[in-house]
């Protein structure tokens, strides 16, 4: 390369320079009847609303009539579903409601009765049952002080995957560890001490506290309480702060009073490395009230006026060029042919030309060699196009063309312009170049040479048929790679399959139909054999399955009633004493589980998530593999326990110590009941107060 912009080479190809950025996906919510306060999204993309009615027009409604509102949304609903201040749904009633979180098990919510006391509940997320309350703030420093002041109001609420929750309390920050063996205390996270209010709270994956106060972000470090950075915002009036899994910090735009030009406003990127600087995403335009980053790389725009909340996702976008266009040009370094009067004819570019993307392709030849800048600055006019934007017709994988005009000297230099959209970029691959020029002109008799109109016209005819010859002769040169199982192309690997008689299907990958063909030599050596078969099982799930030859079931092994399996596992038969009865009758339970037939087998595999498809080609397989004379069953061994039915200890079945443990990852399950039969509190005779007793 001599020179390249706009285009990306660091994986060994030509395409447009790419960066992720958050485009528009979908407006989720939007009622002009409600305007939502706070909103909050789970590891599920679940959405948690917080809002209240607004009043008609004209109205006033009398005070303390105001009713916080909470929905639960999973974005692709029909309508939000109400929880929050409805009967019967949290066990305390809620006054004002100020901000909302959630985490993987539970929903916090902030509220205040009479708009002095206020207070942090924790509900569980699956039916809303109260943890804990939390309505005193950090234990000052006053000697003998064992509870801390009322919390003030609670105007944001961040969990982290740690299972840390920080709030943001007045002009500070406190954090609570949910796993705290007894009741959550709050720590002071961090003070923020600045002439406004702080107003939002950011907590990034690694701990990393950002608040907003005002036109100031404060950075802290985690387990810090001293602001590392504090970076002011001179171009607009920032709103809402949301930092994503890459880190990269997003502040919206507020809604200001008296403000027409909201379409103007907009979501802005932040860099805080040598000099802070703001990248504006187009992809929304309006103002912000509320940001917030959500799983699967989505961001979460709440506009101005709280009424409508709109989604956006990461995506891999194409850079623009200084002009404004999606384009991208490369200058190749020259390309020596050794010998002066070279006549260069022939180019093919390989590559990925979707629909919607075009290639340009110039060249330069001479027997002066030119510096890089010389080549840079060439005349336009000097650059002789080769491939041109119209050159679509080709196809999407290939470009193929003569170098029409004489392009002859010892030096070639190449020009390739790519043109695409935001989303989808050209791609070259691989690019051809033939001399010195050997065209079917020159096999026929030199009156077809004579006029050079009409050899330009036949030179050009005949190219046609030139590369296709060209392309039957590069494979026959190189046949020997379709015989590879690792290089042979993929429309050619079932047809290889059909030479050696390999039971491949077409809807198979790519990766299975290559591992089956490379293993079929040893595989017909083992044909119509146990080991035979489970070998190929095993190549196609990834599985060793166990096999059971019905005519071994009696066969003693090492003095007991036992048969081998394939691998390392063992199954042991019940003696012919264990029976079990059907209807009127008695059968001997092997006759049951595995039948009375001599030569039937039963293949069983330990994986129950395999689908219909995958057990038809298991079966095929089976069927390509077992010998002529032969029967089978094919069983799926459930992971649980299940007598007299296919269920072997050490293999799909396991006993445990007898041990009921709820830690933070258990679930107590539907038919599980707990009760007390006493009805009462009892101290018993081996109660010791103060050793294995509180009393409280």
């Amino acid at each position: 390369m001599e020179y390249s912009e706009n285009l990306d080479l660091g994986q060994g190809d030509l395409r447009l320079s790419s960066v992720y950025s958050y485009l528009f996906e979908e407006v989720l919510f939007e009622n002009p009847g409600f305007i939502i306060e706070d909103i909050a999204v789970d590891e599920c993309g679940f959405i948690y609303l917080l809002g209240t009615e607004e009043n008609p027009a004209g109205t006033e409604s009398p005070p303390g009539a105001e009713k916080s509102l909470i929905f639960r949304y999973a974005g692709n609903a029909s309508a939000p579903n109400p929880i929050g201040n409805c009967p019967g749904v949290f066990p305390l009633k809620l006054g004002k409601i100020s901000a909302i979180g959630v985490d993987e098990d539970t929903l916090y919510i902030a509220d205040s009765a009479d708009g002095n006391n206020f207070r942090l509940s924790a509900f569980t997320k699956s039916d809303y049952y109260l943890r804990w309350t939390l309505l005193k703030g950090p234990t000052g420093e006053e000697a003998g002080e064992e509870t801390g002041k009322n919390l003030k109001k609670i105007t944001n609420i961040k969990c982290d995957e740690k299972g840390n929750i920080y709030i943001l309390e007045g002009s500070r920050v406190l954090s609570i560890n949910k796993h705290s063996p007894f009741r959550p205390k709050p720590e002071i996270s961090c003070e923020i001490n600045g002439s406004g209010e702080p107003e939002f709270l950011e907590v990034d994956k690694e701990g990393k506290r950002y608040v907003l106060e005002g036109n100031r972000i404060h950075v802290f470090r985690a387990g810090e309480t001293e602001a590392e950075r504090k970076v002011d915002i001179e171009n607009f009036s920032p709103s809402g702060i949301a930092v994503d899994a890459w880190k990269e910090v997003f502040v919206g735009e507020a809604d200001e009073t008296g403000d027409e030009n909201q379409n103007e406003k907009t979501i802005h990127r932040l860099e805080f490395n040598n000099h802070f600087l703001s990248h504006p995403l187009w992809s929304y335009r309006g103002t912000c009230k509320k940001l917030v980053y959500g799983p699967e790389g989505r961001l979460y725009v709440l506009d101005g006026k709280g009424k409508k909340l709109t989604r956006l996702v990461r995506k891999k976008v194409n850079l623009r060029a200084p002009d404004g266009s999606f384009r991208g040009t490369y200058i190749s370094r020259p390309v020596d042919s050794q010998e002066s009067d070279t006549v260069w004819h022939r180019l093919i570019i390989n590559g990925n030309f979707v629909k919607g993307t075009q290639i340009e392709f110039f060249y330069h030849a001479s027997d002066e060699k030119l510096s890089g800048a010389e080549i840079k600055a060439l005349d336009p006019k000097r650059w002789k196009i080769c491939i041109s934007e119209t050159s679509a017709v080709q196809g999407y994988e290939k470009r193929d063309s003569l170098f029409l005009d004489r392009a002859e000297g010892r030096y070639l230099w190449f020009k390739i312009i790519l043109s695409g959209t935001e989303e989808t970029s050209p791609l070259v691959t691989s690019i051809g170049i033939f001399f010195p020029r050997a065209s079917y002109i020159d096999y026929l008799p030199a009156i077809y040479r004579e006029e050079p109109y009409s050899k330009d016209l036949l030179e050009r005819f005949l190219s046609i048929f030139e590369s296709i010859i060209f392309e039957i002769d590069y494979t026959i040169e190189n046949i020997d790679r379709f015989f590879d199982t690792c290089n042979a192309p993929p429309e050619f690997l079932s047809w290889l399959a059909s030479w050696l008689a390999v039971p491949v299907d077409e809807d198979w990958t790519e990766e299975k139909k290559r591992l089956f063909i490379r293993h079929a030599a040893s595989l017909y050596k083992k044909r119509g054999t146990r080991e035979g078969l489970s070998e190929s099982i095993e190549l196609f799930t990834g599985i060793k399955p166990l096999i059971v030859e019905n005519f071994r079931i009696n066969l003693p092994l090492e003095g007991k009633k036992s048969l081998p399996c394939t691998g390392e596992d063992m199954i042991f038969f019940p003696s012919n004493e264990a029976r079990v009865k059907i209807g009127d009758r008695e059968e001997n339970l092997v006759n049951v589980l595995f039948g009375t037939e001599k030569f039937v087998f039963t293949v069983f595999l330990k994986s129950p998530g395999i689908d219909t498809g995958t057990l038809k080609r298991i079966r095929r397989i089976i069927d390509e593999q077992k010998p002529a004379h032969t029967c089978y069953n094919l069983k799926m061994l459930e992971p649980w326990f299940y007598l007299d039915m296919h269920t072997y200890l050490g293999i799909n079945t396991a006993l445990t110590e007898p041990e009921f443990i709820l830690g933070k990852e258990t679930v107590i399950g539907r038919d599980t009941i707990l009760s007390d039969e006493e009805k009462a509190g009892q101290v018993q005779r081996h109660s010791r107060a103060g050793i294995d007793t509180v009393l409280s």
